[in-house]
């Protein structure tokens, strides 16, 4: 097994890698969402898997083509790599159960920005009426032309097993349209 690992190493990180990009893609979440999470759970689990690989293995990793101290500058990579990447997988375990009562942000925008390097992202900040929390979304960009700061805007989330907000980003969730506009409703008809 461990021979096979060895062998397969850098096709299997990239098989990680493309499942993580695959999850990042399909999943949506408020700015950074859950990535501190985590950070917080994943940083010790990882942490004794890469250890513990690198410790019982030792033997056979001294003998491949590497050497036991290159096998070890090569754990010390793959730990915050796998972090990195691990992040989007949390997010896929966060949605595989969530609580039905969505979690609503609605508020003024009080910011709105482009962001760019190698594509264009376009940002709102509200404030969430709720909680006073300042909340980032990702906006897509005919939404974004149209929404003014100052004005009112409403997002909803389902809450995930790990408490983290997510929707699903290819489908839309009649359930989470229904929540906001809910919410739109009342309070226009308290103001």
């Amino acid at each position: 097994m461990i021979r096979f690992l060895i062998r397969f190493s850098g096709l299997l990180f990239i098989a990680f890698a493309l499942g993580a990009l695959v999850f990042f893609a399909s999943i949506e979440s408020v700015f950074n969402g859950g990535f501190a999470e985590s950070i917080k759970i994943l940083c010790l689990p990882f942490g004794v898997a890469i250890l513990a690989f690198m410790y019982f293995n030792r033997e056979a990793l001294a003998d491949s083509s590497l050497g036991l101290w290159q096998s070890w500058l090569l754990a010390a990579i793959v730990y915050p790599l796998s972090l990195l990447f691990g992040w989007p997988y949390l997010m896929a375990v966060n949605t595989l159960a969530f609580n039905p009562a969505p979690i609503i942000y609605s508020g003024p925008v009080i910011a709105k920005f482009v962001s760019s390097g190698k594509s264009t992202s376009h940002h709102i900040r509200l404030r969430d009426v709720s909680s006073g929390e300042i909340v980032e979304l990702l906006s897509p960009r005919d939404a974004y032309s149209r929404i003014q700061v100052g004005a009112m805007y409403c997002t909803a989330f389902h809450r995930g097993l790990f408490g983290i907000p997510f929707r699903w980003r290819f489908a839309s969730s009649s359930a989470l349209e229904t929540a906001c506009a809910s919410r739109q409703a009342a309070t226009s008809v308290s103001s």
